[in-house]
């Protein structure tokens, strides 16, 4: 096997392959790449036995056809520190090590047997649907915070994709919050399919998405348990979470008794100014409007309080007070940029909701603080 390649084009590509590597290998090979040389190119493939990650470096100066398996620190790490533009990988006939070269400088790393590297499962030929690789790229940055990290629920710690109709979902929650990104496909799915990804495959997607500015290919197959999101330079095959999202549709409100609107990097500001002053047993802050007045308020017997008045914004409806863990507050306007959101809010212990333009909303529960100042 032998490759002669831009050094750019392969540190980028096992920049997103490493993305399927765990931390914590469960077992030798999910710490390896499989280097594939055909005419085609060259492809480099990872997996930890549950996500299998592929990717393509479509252009290459010479080629001949092989394989090789190698640890991907090693060579990743080798090839980042490299500083000429082609780089050259070949393994000999009948023995396991990959050398490599650029310019001056040679190395040869310690190789495995490419036979000892799993194959994937037998990819769906189930009907998917398509969507902009921006666009999926902009859904998974959006709800992805929202998944659970708790393994007590499991059935929770992914992102749903799920496809209706002309139109595809992206939900994560942990029980207490919920992430929504919805957009239009330009087919009509077949019927209702439904699958949650794990956080490690959709990280790996994540990786995936900005090598190819096209069309991504989506297929859940609940039947396989399985989930493929592919383009032209790669894709990630990964087993479903067993589970289904909650039906939370009826469980979000659509009316609210106040409604805040202003820009999401301002309102955040306000929260973290006032959320210095919080401390890890009562870490939340009150929401407060009346006499035509918008402001956040912080109060703990341990550090003071405050007050934060909040003018560039606009607020319609009934006078209120509602408290919010800062985390859940701050993290559906952080990743909302400097974006003009809604903020919907109910009295008593109704969920609010973060409205994004009509693709995103984002709910969460309010809280009832533990020894709390009533008056700040």
């Amino acid at each position: 096997m032998k490759a002669v390649c831009k050094r750019s084009s392969l540190a980028e590509a096992l920049g997103v392959i490493t993305a399927g590597v765990p931390a914590q290998a469960p077992t030798p090979v999910a710490r390896d790449v499989l280097i594939s040389v055909d005419h085609e190119g060259l492809r480099l493939e990872s997996t930890d036995l549950t996500i299998f990650s592929e990717v393509k470096v479509l252009e290459i100066k010479e080629a001949v056809s092989g394989e090789a398996l190698t640890p991907i620190a090693c060579i990743a790490g080798l090839v980042h520190e490299l500083d000429k533009e082609f780089i050259t990988i070949e393994r000999e006939e009948g023995q396991f090590g990959l050398s490599i070269s650029s310019g001056n400088d040679e190395f040869k790393i310690i190789g495995h047997d490419p036979g000892d590297f799993p194959s994937s499962p037998e990819t769906t030929q189930c009907a998917g649907f398509e969507v902009e690789s921006a666009v999926l790229a902009e859904a998974i940055r959006l709800v992805a915070f929202a998944a659970s990290k708790d393994p007590s629920r499991r059935q929770l710690m992914g992102v749903a994709f799920v496809a209706e109709g002309a139109k595809a979902y992206f939900v994560a929650s942990d029980g207490k919050r919920l992430a929504e990104y919805v957009v239009a496909t330009a087919e009509r799915a077949d019927k209702r399919r439904e699958g949650i990804l794990p956080l490690a495959a959709v990280e790996a997607i994540a990786k995936l998405l900005p090598l190819d500015n096209g069309q991504v290919s989506i297929k859940i197959d609940p039947d396989l348990q399985q989930a493929v999101v592919s383009h032209e330079r790669g894709r990630v095959l990964c087993r479903l979470i067993e589970g289904q999202m909650p039906d939370y549709v009826s469980l979000i409100p659509s009316e609210f008794a106040t409604t805040v609107e202003g820009s999401a990097r301002e309102l955040l500001a306000a929260v973290r100014k006032a959320a210095v002053l919080t401390t890890r047993d009562n870490a939340f802050v009150r929401l407060e409007y009346g006499d035509g007045a918008f402001s956040v308020h912080v109060s703990s017997k341990e550090t003071g309080s405050g007050v934060v008045p909040v003018d560039n914004v606009t607020v319609s409806g009934d006078p209120i007070v509602v408290n919010f863990a800062v985390q859940y507050l701050s993290d559906g306007l952080r990743v909302m940029g400097d974006t003009v959101v809604r903020l919907g809010l109910q009295k008593s212990d109704g969920a609010a909701v973060v409205h994004g333009g009509r693709a995103f909303r984002y709910a969460f529960m309010p809280v009832r603080p533990r020894g709390a100042d009533d008056e700040v």
